[in-house]
């Protein structure tokens, strides 16, 4: 197979880096532009590192109610199972709870290191745990030590979107 050289701009508006090069996860994006073998790819620990980037700058942004990064990191067919109630709510809902102030997360504290990552093709989980406290759009206020699940997709410029979050409460 011949070797294709790819050259681009860094691109961290998220906090989020796109692939470098040599890095498993361009080699994945070249592998769906080519058509050639998307599986055959492991994890590198760049992808690690990118992955929990992104999971960093979730949780910054819902602390912040940053919508600008959140309207950049949520995929368009993003959806969130609520850690409290295990409510379903997709992006629209999520950005117009926070806009308002009915969503509110004071503090969200995440344990990368305890992280497992995973990557298959060009989908990424971070399955990762938190502890938070955050006030419902009824006005109830919450804490939470939570486990959760990511999942990311790289879009067509390796650049990866947040499709689904779900979160559930560890009981003491």
């Amino acid at each position: 197979m011949q070797e294709i050289e790819v050259k681009y701009r860094l691109f961290d508006r998220l906090r989020c880096l796109r692939p470098q090069a040599g890095s498993s996860t361009l080699r994945g994006w070249l592998d769906l532009v080519t058509g050639v073998n998307v599986y055959r790819r492991s994890m590198s620990n760049m992808d690690r590192a990118t992955l929990l980037k992104c999971d960093q700058s979730f949780f910054d942004a819902l602390v912040a109610s940053d919508l600008s990064v959140l309207e950049e990191l949520l995929a368009d067919d993003f959806v969130l199972v609520g850690v409290e109630d295990g409510a379903v709510a997709d992006r629209k809902i999520v950005l117009d709870l926070l806009a308002s102030g009915s969503l509110r997360f004071p503090r969200i504290h995440s344990f990368p290191d305890e992280a497992i990552v995973r990557v298959i093709g060009t989908v990424g989980i971070v399955v990762g745990r938190t502890g938070m406290n955050f006030t419902n759009p009824g006005g109830a206020t919450f804490s939470a030590g939570s486990r959760y699940t990511h999942v990311y997709a790289a879009d067509a410029l390796g650049v990866w979107r947040l499709v689904s979050a779900q979160g559930t409460a560890i009981k003491a």
